[in-house]
């Protein structure tokens, strides 16, 4: 075998551990996603207007009445329906520790908002 077909094997055999370090990132939700916005998530109009709050953007996030307050609907049922769609879509988190139940955007999001 020819120094250069070693030197491609080993190249690509690194490429290969490093995409498969990336997967295990990506999987376990700590991979870096530079540029991530909502754009990209394709939301329908109502959870984008939630999605879009100032308060979505901070550490405290909103509390579902408070994001009826801010979009004018008294449907907080519905409203709390939406949030949680996005929390499984991991657009949205559940703020830990927060009573009545807060939602923020989940990291990625915040940091280029």
């Amino acid at each position: 075998m020819t120094t250069e077909a070693l030197a491609l094997a080993r190249f690509l055999r690194k490429v290969a551990a490093a995409a498969v370090e990336y997967a295990d990132e990506i999987e376990s939700g700590n991979a870096p996603i530079e540029g991530a916005s909502l754009e990209e998530v394709y939301l329908g109009s109502a959870q984008r207007t939630m999605a879009e709050l100032p308060g979505m953007l901070t550490e405290r996030g909103l509390s579902p009445r408070e994001v009826c307050q801010a979009v004018g609907n008294d449907d907080e049922p519905n409203v709390r329906t939406s949030l949680k769609g996005m929390v499984k879509r991991e657009i949205m988190e559940i703020v830990p520790g927060e009573t009545p139940q807060r939602f923020r955007l989940v990291a990625r999001f915040r940091s280029v908002a």
